[in-house]
């Protein structure tokens, strides 16, 4: 870890220094600053949840703490699930873990997003290759029992044709659909949800003509998108609460038992390890850290395993 960190650091200084050097001011030097960020963020996701047992429990962390904050089955449709991956976010170089609750102030620079998968030798086309590309939403789905917004949400970012870093989980590049914009809750409400959302977009997508490219924040049917775009799945979640003030509303959620996750990890471990047509090494299965590494989608069966495992442990079966 310590030689990494130096090597990184010594690579970090040396490209700010070309960036000033090269011309384009602060803004050059700013892009450079976001990419070591990204390489940064990426590298300590792989080699965090490098094992397939821990991209399983990962998984079943977000599903179930989705449903304990009552973001399944609306918004979030359980049709859309295929979770692939543990996302992975950061801002300015520090995570934002999985539903904790974050400060307006530390929220204001677009986020980094990367995936940790399991490699494996699926039949199945793969799901995480230099081709794929992947659409990303930051979603806010108000407070729990906010019924004022009825089916909607409000856009808070949208991007398209996403690629992936098969070497560190990076996501990159994207086409901006809305722009990035941070959180500000209305004052003395309950905590909001943010979700990060990542779908996999087929191979015959074309983005809506609405919302338009450079639309700002607003209100918006994410249901109606998702038909709209064809998307169908969505391989990569996670959600931040943030709040502004104090409410006298208590918001009605609950964390997930610890049976239900332990059951869902385990159906999705099963299902991961038998999407390959070879039992998984320490070696071979790191997430994003090998070059050779091939990542697979679940098999039909494999999903089927993932979301019955889930609804009997009284996650999605609402």
């Amino acid at each position: 870890m310590r030689t990494t960190f130096v090597s990184l650091t010594a690579l970090a200084l040396s490209s700010l220094v070309a960036a000033a050097a090269s011309g384009g001011g602060l803004a050059n030097v700013e892009a450079h600053k976001r990419r070591i960020e990204s390489r940064a963020a990426a590298k300590q996701a792989s080699a965090s949840s490098s094992a397939p047992a821990d991209v399983a429990a990962s998984i079943a962390q977000a599903v179930t703490q989705f449903q304990a904050a009552q973001l399944v089955p609306k918004p979030i449709q359980q049709a859309w699930l295929n979770p692939l991956a543990a996302l992975t976010i950061s801002y300015d170089g520090k995570p934002a873990v999985l539903g904790s609750k974050q400060a307006v102030a530390d929220l204001q620079s677009r986020p980094i997003y990367s995936l940790n998968y399991t490699s494996s030798a699926s039949a199945d086309a793969a799901a995480f290759t230099n081709s794929a590309k992947f659409t990303v939403m930051f979603i806010d789905a108000s407070f729990v029992g906010d019924n004022s917004i009825g089916n909607n949400v409000t856009r808070h970012y949208l991007g398209n044709d996403y690629t992936i870093d098969t070497q560190t989980g990076a996501l990159q590049g994207g086409t901006p659909i809305t722009k990035y914009a941070a959180p500000l809750p209305k004052s003395g409400d309950p905590p909001h949800r943010y979700m990060q959302l990542v779908w996999a977009q087929p191979a015959s997508f074309k983005a809506p003509a609405l919302p338009a490219e450079g639309s700002g924040v607003e209100s918006w049917d994410v249901s109606s998108y998702v038909t709209q775009a064809g998307l169908q799945h969505i391989v990569a979640l996670s959600y931040i609460q943030v709040q502004v003030g104090t409410s006298s509303q208590v918001a009605a959620t609950s964390a997930p038992a610890a049976a239900s996750v332990a059951s869902a990890s385990a159906s999705a471990l099963a299902a991961l390890s038998g999407s390959s047509t070879t039992a998984p090494s320490a070696t071979s299965t790191g997430a994003n850290g090998s070059k050779n590494a091939a990542v697979s989608t679940l098999p039909a069966a494999s999903l089927a395993l993932v979301l019955a495992g889930f609804g009997a442990a009284g996650v999605l079966a609402l």
